[in-house]
């Protein structure tokens, strides 16, 4: 019995060594295979922190798009202040321009009056002067 025994013994031994030859490849397969994961940790960290530091360099282009387009409204608000200023002072001068016209007609007309009254004193005066003429003519003949 001591011989089944032993080898019994020498089989659960045998087992042992085949259990413990499998478990040192399991180990070394757990290793590579904690190492593979440990690698794609950390390229995926790297991944995440570069999506992070793209994320953070597209809120910085979004906020300086803001800033621009809020200056570009404030342009465009100053521009659209400007033009309505621009139209009211063309409105004003325009205004005058037509008031100024209108006098300038007046003046006209009041110039060719006065050149009618003109020529009428004109022809008025020669009117006199020919009955002047007349008088002297008589004055003279009769000594006067």
């Amino acid at each position: 019995d001591l011989g089944k025994l032993a080898r019994s013994f020498n089989q659960v031994l045998e087992n042992l060594q085949g259990m413990i030859g499998s478990i040192q490849n399991l180990s070394r397969d757990l290793g590579a295979g904690a190492t593979e994961l440990a690698t794609a940790a950390r390229d995926n960290n790297d991944g995440v922190t570069r999506q992070t530091d793209s994320i953070s360099m597209v809120a910085t282009a979004i906020n300086e798009m803001q800033s621009a387009i809020e200056e570009v409204a404030g342009n465009a608000s100053r521009a659209a202040e400007i033009t309505r200023e621009a139209e009211t002072k063309g409105n004003n001068s325009a205004q005058i321009i037509r008031n100024s016209s209108k006098q300038v007609h007046r003046l006209a007309a009041q110039i060719s009056k006065a050149v009618e009254v003109i020529r009428k004193l004109s022809a008025d005066s020669d009117n006199i002067t020919s009955v002047l003429d007349v008088i002297r003519g008589i004055a003279e003949q009769t000594n006067l």
